[in-house]
C-alpha cells in the first residue's frame, strides 16, 4: 500500500509543476561497453540456376464441352438458361450466351423450337429428355 501511495504523489508533483528530475522518471544511465572482436573465415557457396519458364496451356472448347441447354454456361439445366434463350430470340440486346448450348434441337439454328424444348425438358415433359443425352 505504502508503495502505491509513494506512487500516487510523484504523480501528484509531477501535474503539479514538480521538478521532472526529481522525480526520478525520464533520466538516462549510460554505462560503457566493452567488446571483444574475433575476425572468423566466412565460406559462402552459390548455385545458381536458369529460371524455369512455364507456358500457359489454352484448351479449346470442344464439342464434348458444350452441355445442351446449359445456355448461360452455369453447369445447371434449369429454367435461367430457357428464360435466357427466349429473351436472346425475342431480340434482347447483349444476351451472354453459350450458342452451342442453345441449339438445343442440332439443326444449326437457334430458333423457338429450342426455346419451347428447353422449357419443356425443364418442367419434365415426357419425350424431351432424348434432346439432352
Amino acid at each position: 500500500y505504502q508503495k502505491a501511495a509513494g506512487c500516487h504523489e510523484k504523480r501528484h508533483r509531477l501535474s503539479a509543476g514538480g521538478d521532472r528530475k526529481s522525480s526520478g522518471i525520464g533520466t538516462t544511465t549510460t554505462a560503457p561497453v566493452t567488446t571483444n572482436e574475433t575476425e572468423a573465415e566466412t565460406t559462402t557457396n552459390q548455385t545458381t540456376t536458369e529460371p524455369t519458364v512455364t507456358e500457359p496451356t489454352v484448351t479449346e472448347p470442344s464439342e464434348t464441352d458444350t452441355v445442351k441447354g446449359d445456355v448461360n454456361g452455369d453447369g445447371e439445366v434449369d429454367t435461367g438458361d430457357a428464360m435466357l434463350l427466349k429473351r436472346f430470340i425475342n431480340g434482347w440486346k447483349d444476351i451472354d450466351m453459350d450458342t452451342d448450348a442453345a441449339d438445343v434441337d442440332g439443326d444449326g439454328e437457334i430458333t423457338i423450337a429450342d426455346a419451347m424444348i428447353l422449357m419443356r425438358y425443364v418442367n419434365s415433359w415426357k419425350g424431351y429428355d432424348e434432346y439432352f443425352k
